[in-house]
């Protein structure tokens, strides 16, 4: 199975800003590049999805991604809010055309995936329900103009659940 990663920040923003939720910057990138080395272990295939400005950093890294995709400049992405980074994974997977397996920049492997896990139709890192995080991002999409926001969001607005999306794959 192909394995994929997303990495990305708002256009214009600093390469020395984005800390990603870690503590520095630097430390974001030392993450994706030991998740990438680690992954690399057991897959022939580890490509990463990003935008031109990564692409140019990774590839001077010298980091071992068997293809680097500059998908990530577009209109919607760059007008994208900070506080929804998680859609940028959702659009790496939007371009997918056969299976893969979506690994976070924060997820280190020590031995290569169940084979049964790689061959169910979906696979999420876990079920989470009712976080405040949800609430918040439900909150802001309904304040981006023109969002086209399902009714089954809206309905579940008081008690959202939610798939983490850490580890997410699919085979159909």
């Amino acid at each position: 199975m192909r394995i994929i990663q997303t990495f990305w920040s708002p256009i214009g923003a600093q390469i020395t800003k984005n800390n990603g939720g870690w503590l520095c910057p630097v430390i974001n990138i030392m993450s994706l590049a030991l998740s990438c080395v680690l992954l690399r272990r057991f897959y022939d295939e580890v490509e990463l999805y990003t935008t031109k400005e990564y692409q140019e950093l990774f590839e001077r890294l010298k980091l071992p991604y068997t293809k680097i995709h500059a998908t990530h400049n577009n209109e919607f992405m760059n007008n994208l809010p900070p506080k929804m980074w998680a859609y940028s994974k959702i659009y790496t997977y939007s371009l997918q055309t056969s299976p893969f397996l979506h690994v976070d920049g924060d997820i280190f492997i020590w031995e290569p995936f169940d084979k049964k896990l790689l061959q169910k139709d979906i696979i999420v890192q876990s079920v989470e329900e009712n976080l405040s995080s949800y609430k918040r991002n439900i909150g802001l999409l309904h304040s981006i103009a023109g969002a086209n926001i399902p009714k089954w969001v809206s309905a579940n607005e008081k008690y959202p659940m939610a798939y983490n999306c850490g580890l997410f794959g699919a085979n159909d």
